[in-house]
């Protein structure tokens, strides 16, 4: 019997969770479907590669990969280009997922190129809460889907199965040179060429977050000209789709706030004002976005203290 499901998880010194990960993908209750797991070891430095080895001794199903530490890009892609199923999945190596997670993509899946699901934030306290209250069990177009990106509500793999056949017959990749986005970019890039997307409101998905958000000492320059490309490539990706103006608002309010919570982490990490203003201003974008007439109150705040150079305020409000 042909695979339908093939589950791709990247990994980097993933030693503390990977067991709980890949424990909560071979437990699953009464699976209807046949699936695989693929285990990309993205050079990991830990017991990583001893744990994923004992898995793939005692399980058909599970594939186990290595290659040089080339980052989660790679590692997903590393992924697609070995998987078998009609549909993929991503799952990250700190998270796990529900008992019923394969048994209600395949219920649910039928036929879809996109489908998106709810899933649970499980804080350092191991506080669960459900992440997306908005979400309806509906079908969508991809316009739809496109806005909730510029939105920042839909951009992460990990609640998503996708065709495998659509990503291959286009060529859709993650891009291996960024390090931030590059979710986004791969989302947006295979929306455009979706006829059939739907929402699920069941949480079958457990996502793990740091209280601490990024590690301050990788807050810099570098992460803002990423910022700002990712930026540019959703302002070019709008005229693929209809509500232009709609899109592009929502575009600078998501770049704002994404500018406004690296001001406020720069100077946490010690940068100077004239140190961030500098590097605010070099890239064109920066004079788009404090000029634009926002709309909302929260982004009109936002956009002042920015003008304002109050960057000691944005470390205290706005925070991811």
């Amino acid at each position: 019997m042909s695979i339908q499901i093939s589950v791709i998880i990247p990994m980097y010194n993933a030693e503390k969770s990977i067991q709980k990960n890949i424990e909560a993908i071979i437990n699953q209750n009464n699976v209807k479907c046949n699936y695989e797991v693929l285990l990309i070891n993205d050079g990991s430095k830990d017991r990583t590669d001893e744990i994923c080895k004992k898995y793939v001794q005692n399980h058909e199903n599970i594939k186990y990969f290595y290659q040089e530490n080339r980052g989660v890009s790679a590692a997903r892609n590393k992924g697609i280009e070995e998987a078998c199923g009609k549909y993929i999945c991503f799952i990250d190596s700190d998270d796990y997922v529900s008992p019923d997670y394969m048994n209600t993509i395949f219920e649910t899946v039928n036929n879809c190129d996109l489908c998106i699901y709810n899933n649970y934030i499980v804080n350092s306290k191991g506080k669960i809460k459900i992440e997306k209250e908005w979400l309806q069990e509906q079908k969508i177009s991809r316009d739809v889907a496109f806005s909730m990106c510029c939105d920042n509500k839909i951009n992460a793999p990990w609640d998503k199965v996708y065709s495998r056949r659509k990503i291959m017959d286009n060529n859709i990749r993650f891009k291996e040179k960024i390090k931030m986005g590059e979710d986004l970019i791969f989302n947006m890039e295979y929306i455009m060429l979706c006829d059939k997307i739907m929402l699920y409101d069941r949480s079958i998905y457990y996502h793990t977050t740091n209280n601490d958000g990024l590690c301050l000492s990788g807050i810099n320059e570098k992460r803002y000209n990423e910022i700002c490309i990712i930026y540019d490539y959703m302002k070019n990706m709008i005229n693929c789709f209809n509500n232009k103006e709609d899109n592009f608002g929502r575009i600078n309010s998501t770049f704002l706030s994404n500018i406004t919570n690296l001001v406020g982490k720069l100077y946490k990490n010690n940068y100077s004002k004239k140190q961030i203003t500098q590097i605010l201003n070099e890239n064109k974008n920066y004079s788009e976005i404090i000029s634009y007439k926002f709309t909302n109150a929260k982004s009109r705040i936002k956009q002042q203290l920015l003008i304002k150079e109050k960057y000691n305020i944005c470390s205290i409000l706005f925070k991811k």
